[in-house]
């Protein structure tokens, strides 16, 4: 992030909210908070994307394991994490610098 600034977590049941600093070389701003943070703020964006069936199956192998959700509760908000998804994340997604399709079990570049 441009001009060292800070930035806080949202806090979790899983982690502890944190603030990053940003007056470190790098910093790595991950997750649906950069939808909120103005662009200006970022030098690089890398935009990590999974489709729907891959997120998913992602989502109830992680959540039912590390966070100990119920299936029936993954399943049931996925698609209202599509929408949060579209509106949110997908007009970063689609000006980043450089963007990784994690689809499936590959990891392709598609634009730098």
């Amino acid at each position: 992030m441009q001009a060292g600034m800070d930035v806080l977590t949202i806090e979790e049941p899983w982690k502890a909210s944190e603030v990053l600093s940003g007056a470190k070389p790098i910093l790595i701003v991950e997750g649906m908070s950069v939808g909120f943070l103005p662009k200006e703020l970022f030098e690089k964006t890398i935009c990590f994307y999974t489709d729907e069936e891959t997120e998913l199956k992602r989502r109830l192998a992680r959540d039912t394991t590390v966070r100990n959700r119920d299936a029936s509760f993954i399943l049931a908000s996925h698609q209202m994490r599509r929408e949060q998804y579209l509106r949110y994340y997908k007009e970063t997604e689609s000006k980043a610098d450089i963007l990784v399709d994690q689809s499936e079990d590959k990891f392709d570049v598609k634009r730098t």
